[in-house]
């Protein structure tokens, strides 16, 4: 099962990273003409940066899948539509089989890029899927594609993956006037100093020359030194005898029209190279449009290097926050509550006692799940990951937007804060039971109350179950105690959370990590304290409140194992170690004591499990990526 390509587009090829190593064989790298959105693209649905993306110039297909699976469009303003919906560019999505994928007009930029789940599995030529069209091979049998043909899909295509989003700062933007950096070349003293000026002064216009191979650019003519020509050159001043053609070198042919050579670039030949655009500027050119405008900038090394510097950083960037968001969205088996599930369809679920609305997973909802399961109260979760909820309608009766909801978008949207970007959807009646708009969001059975903050949800738990369970203690002075390590737990929290969401997203700023550490020393000698010399449990003789709190706050830390390489390179080491146990014996003892306990498993279990596996796939694409 594969796609079928209904419409091929203008020029629609298939593209991994290249295939470097054979251009002193006259054979070029080719690979996706802007690199960093093909990676954008594949990170987004899953895939390895190097699996086999559609380039699509200037105008989009239309592709029919034979199957489900996830994808992602990045690159030029070219916006997708699904079965005539639109949706989203910079995002993944799912398709399910015998959608069909469609685009509107372009906007700006020149290239679109679309990443399926699996990759498009054609045959590996000089180890690279892509199309080297000048020479017929690679890609889709060597050639751009047309209608009828049936794209192969790889292994692990399916609409299973999470809904992730590159954030707002690191996509790509396509201005109609740029400046490229480019350093001179071996022949750039054939130049007359008048030459070199108007060639770094002149506003060049983009021609509708430009494909894959080259950039053909209009503006005044360049002016050459006069000169004896040598031995075998051709008669024009710009000819040589004869040199390579390194890829994004500008030559200019009779002194007109510069030509810049893109992934596809002939290697050599007889004209002059007398400046090569630096490699962090090449997807750039790849984005400009006929009759944009370029100013060529003159760099030297140091500055180039910078550049590339620069370039691999935001590449870090943009995989941590993926990385970040994958992990948020990593699909937990539902723990049962009470004969339900959570995450089934909202209209299968009769009325609960409580319902809970919140991204998920957050093991700050254990605190409700875990103390429902203890005594016996009927509970309701529904959510999704963080850049789902942006496509959810925040309500009592949260759910996905239908098209309705979606096109009365403007009488919903508020701009999002806390954790989320954009813009999101809620009623007025969540905004009455929810006067701070966050989530975890509890509502009473009829919606008309609304309870905030993890652990008023699970105190709302505990007294609905009380006679069941005494979770909130066995007199007032128990409660109070209770209460008490509740109250510390907030103090903990508000720098681990801090701390922890940067961590996600890729960033360790020393001063939060020094007053989270801090923090979560004295959280865990105060539990230390409490369980000496040798109590069962926080409070009382039982399990409450204080020790689910306990376990949901510490297992948020179990973060930082999936997130190792960032503390690394900030040269920290993980603040929940493998010497707390050693330091906290008896705190670290109770935690592991509880997770294992089956009210609190059902939850846990899966979390750290999945976090295991992330941690490890996370480790083999850095390693796989040079890092």
């Amino acid at each position: 099962m594969a796609i079928e390509v209904i419409k091929p587009g203008l020029s629609t090829s298939v593209q991994d990273l290249g295939r470097p190593g054979y251009y002193h064989l006259g054979i070029a790298p080719s690979g996706a003409a802007d690199l960093y959105a093909a990676r954008a693209a594949n990170l987004l649905v899953g895939n390895d940066e190097n699996a086999a993306v559609l380039e699509c110039t200037y105008m989009g297909p239309e592709l029919a899948f034979q199957r489900d699976a996830m994808i992602a469009v990045t690159g030029a303003e070219l916006p997708p539509q699904l079965n005539g919906d639109a949706r989203p560019r910079w995002e993944s999505f799912p398709v399910k089989q015998g959608d069909v994928l469609g685009f509107g007009f372009i906007t700006a930029g020149a290239r679109v890029f679309i990443a399926v789940s699996g990759g498009i599995d054609v045959p590996l030529v000089m180890g690279s899927r892509s199309t080297y069209s000048l020479s017929g091979f690679g890609g889709f049998e060597g050639r751009v594609l047309a209608a009828g043909d049936i794209l192969p899909l790889g292994a692990g295509a399916n609409g299973m993956g999470a809904v992730l989003s590159v954030p707002d700062d690191l996509r790509g933007s396509y201005p109609k006037e740029l400046e490229v950096r480019v350093m001179p070349s071996l022949y750039d003293g054939l130049l007359t100093d008048e030459g070199r000026r108007t060639f770094f002064e002149t506003d060049w216009v983009l021609t509708p020359v430009a494909n894959r191979t080259g950039f053909r650019y209009q503006g005044p003519p360049l002016e050459f030194m006069t000169r004896k020509q040598p031995f075998g050159a051709g008669s024009d001043p710009s000819n040589i005898t004869d040199g390579s053609y390194p890829v994004g070198s500008i030559q200019v042919p009779g002194g007109i029209e510069p030509i810049l050579l893109h992934r596809d670039a002939v290697t050599g030949g007889g004209y002059a190279v007398i400046a090569t655009v630096i490699s962090a500027d090449m997807d750039r050119v790849a984005q400009s449009a006929p009759n944009s405008k370029t100013r060529f900038v003159e760099v030297n090394m140091e500055t180039a290097l910078a550049a590339r510097h620069d370039y691999q950083a935001r590449l870090g960037q943009l995989r941590a926050a993926l990385d970040g968001q994958a992990f948020l969205s990593a699909a937990v088996e539902p723990a049962k509550l009470d004969g339900r599930t959570q995450g089934k369809e909202p209209a299968a679920l009769p009325m609960s006692d409580l319902r809970i609305f919140s991204y998920l997973p957050n093991p700050r909802i254990w605190k409700a799940t875990i103390a429902a399961r203890l005594c016996g109260v009927d509970v309701e979760v529904r959510g999704a990951s963080p850049p789902e909820l942006q496509d959810w309608l925040w309500d009592f009766d949260a759910h996905p937007l239908t098209a309705d909801e979606r096109a009365a978008g403007d009488e919903t949207e508020q701009q999002a804060r806390a954790g989320f970007t954009g813009r999101l959807h809620k009623t007025a009646a969540f905004m009455e039971a929810h006067p701070f708009g966050t989530v975890p969001a509890a509502f009473s059975p009829n919606g008309a109350v609304g309870i905030f903050e993890s652990n008023s949800i699970m105190r709302a738990v505990a007294r609905l179950g009380a006679d069941a369970c005494p979770l909130y203690g066995a007199d007032p002075y128990q409660a109070a105690r209770i209460d008490s390590f509740l109250d510390a737990s907030l103090v903990f929290a508000r720098d681990g959370q801090i701390y922890l969401l940067g961590l996600m997203a890729g960033n360790a700023d020393p001063d939060v990590y020094a007053r989270t550490a801090d923090a979560f020393g004295t959280y865990l000698d105060g539990i230390e304290r409490a369980l000496t010399p040798d109590p069962d449990f926080l409070v009382g003789d039982g399990v409450t409140l204080a020790d689910i709190c306990f376990v949901a706050e510490l297992t948020l830390f179990s973060v930082e194992r999936a997130r190792a390489r960032v503390l690394a390179d900030n040269r920290l080491s993980p603040i929940f170690h493998d010497g707390v146990g050693s330091e906290f014996p008896r705190a670290l003892a109770h935690y592991e004591k509880l997770c294992g306990d089956p009210a609190f498993s059902p939850d846990v279990a899966p979390y750290l499990e999945k976090i295991e596996r992330t941690a490890d796939q996370i480790s083999g694409l850095q390693k796989g990526a040079g890092g």
